[in-house]
């Protein structure tokens, strides 16, 4: 008896189910509110200066729910990412909103009710002293939050915040 076609199969086994993630995948949190649930995936999840990292966040509202877009005098979804000097972060990327009457108030305002992705480049790197204190440590820490406002067709919900928080590898 031999082992080896099924030692063979073992490692195909391990290697299709992505037990172990690949060097560079995605850093993924994945939350729900009453309102909405999102998935925010985050990559590559090894760094080193001048690395751009991107942050893509679906977003799910509930049946009967809709977040407000930029563009309204209420709060819009947004990605917040806290300050962080060895990060050059750019500006997130909106799909095109749509127009919703909010009749309680007869009020014509911009939301998304539908499942949509914000999109995030940051770049690392910053000035060659942060550059060397960065490459320094082992790992970098990002944070941030997803904020939004939402609303049905009778009641608009106070402002939320959900945490974001990542920590990554630093390659040396």
């Amino acid at each position: 008896m031999t082992i080896r076609p099924l030692l063979g199969a073992v490692v195909l086994l391990i290697t299709a189910s992505s037990v172990w993630p690949a060097a560079g995948a995605a850093r993924v949190v994945t939350k729900s509110s009453r309102h909405l649930a999102f998935t925010a995936s985050l990559s590559p999840d090894i760094v080193r200066p001048g690395t751009t990292l991107s942050l893509a966040v679906d977003v799910r509202p509930k049946t009967g729910i809709h977040v407000y877009a930029p563009g309204t005098q209420y709060r819009p979804v947004a990605i917040a990412i806290e300050p962080n000097p060895a990060l050059s972060i750019d500006e997130v990327v909106y799909p095109r909103p749509m127009s919703y009457l909010f009749k309680p108030l007869n009020e014509s305002v911009l939301v998304y009710e539908r499942p949509f992705r914000l999109t995030l480049s940051m770049t690392v790197g910053g000035t060659p002293a942060q550059v060397a204190a960065l490459t320094a440590e082992s790992r970098m820490t990002i944070k941030g939050q997803l904020t939004y406002q939402a609303c049905d067709e009778k009641v608009c919900y106070l402002p939320v915040s959900m945490p974001l928080d990542w920590s990554l590898t630093v390659a040396r």
